[in-house]
């Protein structure tokens, strides 16, 4: 009689057609994220299911989880092939049951509005579908206000996340239970990209990419390769993404060491492989206080519709870690306030390299030429920066200063008319954060803005002689076309105390500009002239001489002069 009954249960299950599930048999179609305003919807959050599989599924014991909880299991459900089902809270059952099959769930997640994690398992605890969705994905700026879902495109290419995913057409706000309003076929583009790389602990790797792997094809460690460095000993995905790989090393890597991770042949999820050869550089990371991490450059009164942004410059010689830094502010009453992390995970910050920061990585590339996408970072928000002056502040997460820029909207160039949308470059990464003398307003020429490469205004110091002073230039064109645009005049002092006054003159002897009044000096500095008189007027192109007197309280005394020619284009 068991044995009957075992054999009838087993029928039932294949009628049912209950099997061992596959990776996106059933994918998340469509997320009721954020209701309100209801737009006809009831106001309330739900996601759909959708049976791309081919054969029936039955749901029973499944979960439905984001990044902090986790739904209690679904009841026996079957879902057929190329049908949808609504998920939702049991309290909501009711009102969201008119719009199609509906199936009502203890502990249902609580969706973030901008966005969040989504994954969805089988009664065994397998990924069957995750994703990170964000509000970007609306493509609409109306709709992600609330009240109108997100549909995914293609159920084909459940691998695809921005760019599959869309704001509903449909009248009601969403087409729960149903087809969805928005589907096409996509060209599978699949295919994952190594973006970065880092390392956890001495002998482990994590690549990230930019979408799922195939889990199969990253256990292969001949996928993988280090140059010069120890071999592969383990792979794997990390789940429930599949968006990171983990390496494991046959030995630990040399500490300030940078190393080329090549990554080959690697499938996606839908088995498109990874397109030629790519290359990542990894390390160990070392500590960011004094790293050598500077700000590089600021805008602070964006464009029209535009959006603010930071860059830094990596001027040291050990590895960093981004998610050990934050952006901040020092507000009027000198309190550093509105701390913000530059990445959430860890993220390598090389010697040499920029990355700049910003709310809004779409604005950016419509206002100014990016020329390297992959080094501009979107974060969900960054300090607010008044247009006429304010402090930048880079911390560590234990609060300590890592750099800091006073700006003002008088440090642009003075024969800017309209500095809105122009960005404030630092002429030297080694010179002094908080001296005005090391910022100028970027070139014309470069789109008064470099975000993520060199500074349109870029100079070094040139190296005094002990005890003297020595120009960057002996010829300068003071036209912002980001050519040897500002003047600096650098020192080297054998010892401090001293004081200076420096004037330009003209060459007849009059003085024309006023560079340094009476100033405290330190054993090294520099200051710029950008060309123009004490009234704020472009100088004629000529000769004209840097004067400079320095002098202690006890009497002792120093003079310098050197010509310098102003040209004009």
């Amino acid at each position: 009689m068991k044995q009957i009954t075992c054999v009838s249960l087993l029928l039932v299950m294949i009628s049912a057609g209950v099997r061992a599930q596959q990776r996106y048999d059933v994918v998340i179609s469509e997320i009721m994220a954020d209701p309100s305003p209801p737009i006809g919807l009831p106001g309330t959050e739900w996601i759909e299911l959708h049976n791309r599989s081919g054969q029936p599924v039955n749901l029973q014991g499944w979960r439905l989880a984001d990044a902090g909880s986790q739904s209690g299991p679904l009841p026996s459900y079957t879902l057929y092939p190329g049908r949808q089902v609504i998920v939702c809270a049991n309290s909501a059952m009711a009102a969201l049951s008119a719009y199609g099959s509906c199936i009502g769930v203890s502990s249902f997640p609580s969706l973030d509005n901008e966005g969040d994690q989504l994954i969805l398992t089988s009664a065994t605890g397998q990924v069957i579908h995750a994703l990170v969705y964000s509000s970007t994905w609306y493509q609409n700026d109306v709709k992600r206000d609330g009240g109108w879902s997100l549909e995914m495109i293609d159920t084909d290419q459940p691998c695809i996340w921005a760019g599959n995913w869309a704001a509903s057409i449909h009248a009601e706000g969403g087409s729960p239970g149903r087809p969805n309003t928005i589907t096409a076929q996509l060209e599978d583009i699949s295919a994952p990209q190594a973006l970065h790389a880092y390392m956890p602990d001495s002998l482990s790797v994590i690549i990230q990419f930019s979408a799922p792997v195939d889990s199969l094809s990253a256990t292969i460690t001949q996928h993988f390769s280090l140059t010069d460095g120890p071999t592969i000993a383990e792979a794997g995905i990390i789940e429930p993404l599949a968006i990171q790989v983990r390496l494991l090393l046959a030995d630990t890597l040399l500490p300030d060491r940078i190393y080329q991770l090549t990554v080959t042949d690697l499938a996606g999820c839908t088995g498109h492989h990874l397109a030629g050869v790519q290359q990542l550089s990894v390390g160990r990371i070392g500590p960011v206080a004094g790293a050598g991490i500077v700000i590089n450059e600021i805008l602070f009164h964006p464009p029209p519709n535009g959006f603010d942004y930071v860059e830094l410059y990596h001027a040291g010689k050990t590895i960093a870690d981004l998610s050990q830094l934050l952006i901040a502010r020092r507000g009027s009453d000198g309190q550093i306030q509105q701390f913000y992390s530059l990445s959430g995970s860890p993220r390598l910050f090389f010697p040499g390299q920029y990355l700049v920061f910003t709310t809004n990585a779409a604005s950016l590339a419509h206002h100014y030429l990016v020329r390297y996408p992959e080094r501009v970072i979107a974060l969900a928000a960054l300090p607010s920066y008044p247009n006429d002056i304010g402090v930048v502040v880079l911390a560590d997460k234990q609060g300590q200063v890592v750099d800091e820029v006073p700006y003002s909207a008088k440090m642009h160039f003075p024969l800017i008319r309209n500095p809105q949308g122009v960005a404030l470059e630092r002429i030297d990464a080694a010179g002094p954060s908080a001296s005005s003398h090391n910022w100028h307003s970027a070139a014309a020429s470069a789109g008064y803005g470099t975000p993520g490469y060199a500074n349109s205004q870029l100079q070094a110091q040139a190296a005094p002689d002990l005890g003297g002073l020595k120009l960057s230039n002996t010829l300068f064109t003071p036209d912002n076309d980001g050519q040897e645009d500002v003047l600096l005049i650098s020192y080297q002092w054998p010892e401090s105390g001293y004081m200076i006054r420096m004037l330009v003159f003209d060459d007849q002897g009059r003085p024309v500009r006023e560079l340094v009044k009476n100033e405290l000096m330190g054993t090294t500095g520099s200051w710029k002239w950008d060309g123009l008189d004490n009234t704020g007027r472009a100088l004629p192109a000529g000769i004209y001489i840097i004067w400079a007197e320095l002098f202690t309280l006890n009497g002792k005394k120093e003079l310098f002069k050197q010509p310098v020619i102003l040209a004009r284009r």
